[in-house]
């Protein structure tokens, strides 16, 4: 018997990734799911269904009906409904015979069906009208409707009329994503038959020619499949042998025969001990026959740690020299390979060599562990450590080897080497370079020999002179060809494949002569820079971009350390701290200037490759703490530590039996456990905010119908107070119990004139127009205070309110009084003075002359009023202190206090 499925895929959920719009309610389109896409033969599979919902015509909602079962992917969600629009493009063909065709069919590249259309033709064959006559069903946007042309009468000798569906259900742009869940099922367990495989045995053309064979091949093995025939049997016997279908009894005498040595209370099941007792045994003897004994017996997985490996042998480190390459990636790809991608793969890196007329390719295969990039010039340079031994050398290209020739008879005829050049591996092509004014009609062939021992040009040789020179052409040595490149692992050598070419570095520096005084000035430890001298021909240019460049003043960026000078303060060595980039020449001379002027020429020697001095990468050969003596007992060549949560009595009798290496000594590192709770409780008490709502009772009697938006104009009053200084804002209390024969009501206004008693100014931002009235009232007035002087006064007024009102009347009042209506105004008493004030309100053509005690602080404006009022009062005014005010920007109150 075989085990069924264990894991299933479903459909999850459907999101509405575009709800589209247009479509209809009345003619809703539905989802099409696609069916499940296992390639499991006989595998269980439904297909899922779902609807959507319509609503202001866009899917609003999906609602799985049925979540199918089966799928490896997400299926195709999409609608499909009536056909409602289309577009075609179907051009003119005379072929094509002119009329009105109606009811005309057509077929679908999709699911829909039953669209009919009508279909005008015009005598030029061109389809000038195609009508929806019927809309079908189960079409879906883009799909393809094709009209025939012997539906419309033809022949067949005129194009199709096709048709592209845009609009399904009279909307459009819906679009679904699918995401699918997974689910565990109890494994099934099955007979697995073969007949099912026949078909696919069988070859096609026996199946289509001899079809009866087919079926009697068929049949044979299902009767072959069913109960009490052979194969039947053969698979009831197998199935015998599984260990999941054992009795007790049965596998309790296994588990005495392979696992004795195993603890009766071991904590995996004996079934899963059994099927799994062969990987024990074959990694007996071993760290993993160790660690798998502790899985099956105990459930617990632990760590082995092997003292030899931290025993002191003298110079037993790992030694390690890293050597880089620095690169230009090959900017003729499209798209360019990023050398950064380099880490971490096997690589090759390719280079030439020349013997005679036989250049060689070859193959230095290595790894990248670190790349970098170093330059974000153009080109952009890359640093690559590569796993290569020590002190490699890396062969490349020549430069700066020069010749020329000479023509008779319209032929080149003898060659000059100018310069041979310098690092030359393989030898460079020839490119020829005629006069402008020579008609070519034999190109000559020239190759070039280099020396492998001295890397120079050697010879040129003239396989054909060529025909048509008569002034000697301009010969040029390229090496695009002969370029070192670094690729992917065993790529073939095609442009392709060159991700990147290899440059010259700076690699050793050597002395050569100085200024010889008796100081010279240097010391150990100077930095130079170091800087590639010279102009440089245009032949790495010519092979890097293809153009002819010169270069000159490269930046190389390449910096060298004094390590040892000698008794007149001159460098005797020399080591290369940063290798630098683009050096052209093998070989070239640079002059170091010290802080005396002195200086020290130096010949400085690249390469394609450099090798950074070494360093230890463990420190087994060095004095440390964690570095011991052999002891004979933990620390020596044949121990082993067990780091546990369970002590040794509880494993290594057990081990011994099982699992424990012959020879070896095992030691126990108890690991004790503790689940320590760090969460902590905080109680979070917030700042409390008191709030007090004072009633505003108001008695108001005037000779007209008040309006909105007005406080209060005059009063009569009588208030004597000893109290600081009162800044008025809303929402502090003050209660008094004036002399008043009117209620007056807040926040309106107020279209009267009246006369005023009041023994102090009243902060009005009010319109009060033109109005005739006397007015007397008592009141409870909400206001708030802020104090701050400590007076001893007595006052005799009529109270000032704070009210947002603005007051166009005539009046006359005498205050005694004032009272400073904004923050932080400070008030005078004691004050006899005329003076105009000055409110927030428009009072045109008021004359005002009062007669006060103290000065006030307006906050508005008032223009010219006369008014005369005395006033008296007594009362308890409530003050609460205000946070900052630019700190809150609210009326957040404070502690109260209470004066009388």
């Amino acid at each position: 018997m075989a085990e069924g499925q264990s894991f299933v895929r479903f459909i999850k959920r459907i999101n509405i990734t575009n709800p589209g719009n247009g479509y209809s309610s009345s003619d809703a389109p539905t989802l099409f799911i696609g069916a499940p896409t296992t390639t499991i033969i006989g595998a269980d599979t439904r297909q899922a269904t779902a609807t959507v919902a319509i609503a202001s015509n866009i899917v609003d909602s999906v609602t799985i009906t049925d979540e199918g079962l089966g799928y490896l992917t997400a299926p195709q969600v999409y609608l499909i409904g009536s056909l409602s629009a289309f577009t075609h493009t179907t051009a003119a063909d005379t072929n094509r015979g002119a009329g009105t065709f109606t009811g005309v069919g057509s077929t679908s590249s999709g699911r829909g069906t039953g669209a009919q259309f009508t279909v005008i033709v015009d005598e030029n064959g061109a389809v000038t009208s195609v009508t929806i006559t019927a809309k079908g069903s189960g079409y879906a946007e883009g799909d393809t409707v094709t009209i025939s042309d012997i539906s419309i009468g033809g022949d067949e000798r005129a194009d199709d009329i096709v048709l592209t569906v845009t609009h399904i259900s009279a909307g459009s742009g819906a679009t679904f994503e699918v995401e699918l869940g997974v689910y565990q099922r109890s494994p099934e367990y099955y007979h697995q038959n073969f007949s099912y495989l026949i078909d696919q045995q069988i070859p096609e053309f026996i199946r289509a020619e001899y079809p009866n064979f087919a079926t009697f091949i068929n049949k044979y093995f299902t009767g072959l499949d069913s109960s009490g025939n052979p194969n039947y049997v053969l698979q009831e016997l197998l199935d015998s042998w599984n260990v999941d279908h054992y009795d007790g009894a049965f596998l309790e005498s296994l588990l005495q025969q392979y696992a004795i040595d195993f603890p009766l209370d071991s904590s995996v099941s004996d079934r899963l001990l059994i099927k799994r007792i062969r990987d024990f045994y074959e990694s007996k003897g071993s760290i993993e026959g160790v660690k798998t004994f502790f899985r099956l017996a105990y459930g617990e997985e632990i760590e082995i740690f092997k003292p030899s490996e931290y025993i002191l042998r003298p110079s037993d480190g790992i030694y390690s020299r890293e050597v880089v390459i620095k690169v230009y990636a090959n900017e003729t790809l499209d798209p360019k390979y990023n050398p950064l991608d380099f880490r971490g793969k096997e690589t090759d890196i390719v280079y030439y060599t020349s013997e005679g007329s036989i250049t060689k390719r070859n193959r230095l295969k290595t790894s990248v562990s670190r790349s970098k990039k170093i330059a974000y010039t153009n080109p952009e340079a890359f640093e690559l450590v590569i796993d290569i031994p020590a002190e490699t050398v890396i062969p490349g290209y020549g430069v700066e080897g020069e010749i020329s020739c000479t023509v008779s008879g319209g032929a080149i005829n003898s060659i000059s080497i100018d310069n041979a050049g310098q690092g030359y591996s393989a030898n460079p092509r020839v490119v020829i370079l005629p006069d402008s004014g020579d008609t070519i009609t034999t190109v000559a062939d020239l190759q070039v020999r280099i020396n492998s021992t001295t890397n120079q040009i050697d010879s040129v040789i003239i396989n054909n002179g060529g025909a048509g020179y008569t002034v000697a052409p301009t010969l040029a040595l390229v090496t695009d060809d002969v370029r070192t490149w670094i690729g992917l692992e065993d790529v073939q050598d095609e442009n392709i494949n060159r991700k990147a070419f290899l440059t010259r570095v700076l690699n050793k520096v050597v002395n050569k002569t100085n200024t010889g005084t008796s100081d010279g000035g240097f010391r150990i430890g100077d930095t130079f820079q170091v800087q590639e001298t010279g102009d440089i021909l245009g032949v790495y240019a010519l092979d890097y971009f293809a153009e002819d460049y010169t270069l000159t003043g490269i930046s190389n960026n390449a910096y060298i350390r004094i390590t040892q000078i000698d008794s007149n303060s001159y460098p005797s060595s020399f080591e290369v701290i940063a290798t630098g980039t683009g050096f052209q020449r093998a070989s070239f001379d640079f002059i170091l200037t010290s802080s005396n002027s002195e200086t020290q020429t130096i010949t400085c020697q690249t390469g394609f490759s450099h090798t950074f001095p070494g360093k230890f990468k463990n420190i087994r050969g060095f004095l440390s703490d964690a570095n011991r003596l052999q002891d004979n007992e933990i620390y020596q060549q044949f121990s082993y530590q067990i780091k546990s949560s369970l002590s040794k009595s509880q494993w290594g009798e057990a081990l011994t039996r099982a699992a424990h290496p012959a020879g070896m000594v095992a030691f126990s590192d108890l690991t004790i456990d503790h689940i320590i709770n760090v969460g902590a409780n905080y109680n979070i008490i917030p700042d409390l905010f008191v709030f007090r709502i004072f009633a505003e009772i108001e008695t108001v009697l005037v000779q007209d119908a008040p309006a909105l938006h007005v406080h209060k104009p005059a009063i009569t009053d009588s208030f004597v107070i000893q109290d600081d200084e009162a800044l008025l804002e809303p929402n502090l209390g003050k209660f008094e119990v004036p002399e008043m024969s009117e209620n007056y009501f807040f926040d309106v206004e107020l279209v009267k004139v009246d006369t005023t008693d009041m023994s102090e100014n009243i902060v009005k931002d009010l319109h009060k127009p033109t109005i005739e009235d006397s007015v007397t009232f008592g009141e409870v007035v909400s206001t708030l205070l802020f104090f701050f002087r400590t007076p001893i006064d007595s006052v005799d007024f009529t109270e000032t309110v704070l009210f947002a009102v603005e007051l166009h009347k005539a009046d006359t009042f005498v205050v005694d009084d004032t009272t400073s209506l904004q923050p932080n105004l400070i008030k005078s008493e004691n004050t006899d003075m005329s003076e105009e004030q000055t409110f927030d309100i428009t009072k045109p053509g008021v004359t005002d002359n009062p007669n006060i005690n103290d000065s006030p602080s307006l906050g508005f404006e008032r223009d010219g009023i006369t008014d005369s009022a005395a006033t008296s009062e007594t009362g308890t005014v409530v003050s609460q202190d205000y946070g900052e005010i630019d700190y809150f920007r609210n009326d957040y109150v404070g502690e109260a206090r209470t004066i009388s």
